[in-house]
């Protein structure tokens, strides 16, 4: 396989305000990635979650840019890494490559890494 596409199922939540004119605009939203993963040919055709590395969402309120520094997303994802090596000694080497359980623990250490750079996100919007 050359490539796949993953799909995050979430939502996101939209605040709207008048303008100067009276027509709802959006001034702000958030989104939240849910915790339903899916993975798919370039044909549409679901095929089993492959290893890949983890891509933060990156969501951008209307009309900024995101204000997090490279080197700060950079720092985070260092962060997420030290702490994903520090849990697979936990797991017995024999046991390392097919651990669901050390798979389950990488997914909420991505989680509170992006958790992270939201409320960071958040702080530097202000």
């Amino acid at each position: 396989m050359d490539n796949f596409i993953k799909i995050t199922t979430g939502w996101v939540r939209q605040y709207y305000e008048p303008d100067k004119d009276g027509a709802f605009v959006c001034t702000a939203q958030e989104f939240k990635a849910g915790d339903l993963c899916e993975c798919e040919d370039d044909g549409g055709n679901p095929i089993d979650p492959q290893v890949h590395q983890y891509c933060p969402y990156d969501m951008v309120q209307p009309g900024q840019q995101l204000p997090i520094t490279k080197e700060l997303l950079a720092a985070i994802n260092v962060g997420s890494s030290k702490v994903k090596k520090i849990e697979a000694k936990a797991v017995s080497p024999e046991f390392r490559k097919d651990s669901a359980w050390l798979d389950a623990i990488h997914d909420v250490i991505n989680r509170t890494a992006l958790a992270i750079r939201d409320e960071i996100e958040c702080i530097v919007g202000r």
